[in-house]
């Protein structure tokens, strides 16, 4: 009777394996991120492809030590998410950050390339119709982000890769999303100095208290000089 029950409770223990990542274990940093997620959208940004259980590795780590997530192409950025940024931005409101630690916007993309046997790269506007198993991510200001979708489900790799390959290297510029982009217009509760009218000048003159100067209003269309 004590077998049995010892058995039963072998049988209930979970086992999540790894074996067959390069013939190696993968050490992922946070066990609860195979969910689904969501990253935070600014006005005017959508979510356009996503890839589920991805796999992104830690910088020198030979593939063997990353995070896992959920790996989103929106109009603006690539975005990838955890569980555990998730949670801390439940907590904390999106002031004026744009990126969060793992976005990148998709104009800073500059080149994309296959994981295998040989990396190879991939050229923008081509569609790719075989399995993507990795994706690596070469940033302009010499960022390197190196995914993997073993664990995602079939096609989430290679629909994710068509749209990043699509969005992040538009034909024209007028696609970006900068000029779509209107951010709201926040109300400043105290009054700011423009210095746009004699006034404004005059009372800083009078609170620096400044000696030998005075004001002029030879200049005050900001027209360029005529001796120049």
């Amino acid at each position: 009777m004590l077998f049995n029950k010892m058995a039963d409770k072998r049988l209930t223990n979970s086992f999540k394996s790894y074996v067959g990542f390069d013939d190696e274990s993968f050490n992922t940093s946070n066990e609860e991120s195979f969910s689904e997620l969501n990253t935070r959208c600014l006005a005017g940004e959508m979510a356009i492809a996503e890839a589920q259980h991805v796999l992104m590795f830690s910088p020198v780590s030979e593939h063997k030590q990353g995070k896992s997530g959920s790996l989103i192409v929106t109009n603006f950025k690539l975005s990838f998410v955890t569980t555990e940024e998730y949670t801390k931005h439940e907590m904390f409101c999106q002031e004026n950050q744009l990126l969060g630690e793992h976005d990148v916007c998709l104009s800073n993309v500059d080149a994309l390339y296959l994981m295998g046997d040989k990396k190879r790269r991939l050229l923008p506007g081509k569609n790719m119709s075989e399995k993507v198993k990795g994706l690596i991510v070469v940033c302009k200001n010499m960022k390197v982000m190196t995914f993997s979708f073993k664990f995602s489900p079939v096609g989430h790799g290679r629909n994710l890769t068509n749209a990043l390959l699509h969005h992040a290297f538009p034909k024209r510029h007028q696609l970006l999303f900068a000029y779509d982009f209107r951010e709201p217009y926040y109300s400043c509760p105290t009054e700011v100095c423009m210095f746009q009218d004699p006034g404004e000048w005059g009372r800083e003159l009078a609170r620096t208290g400044a000696v030998g100067w005075r004001l002029s209003g030879v200049n005050r269309e900001f027209k360029m000089s005529s001796s120049l």
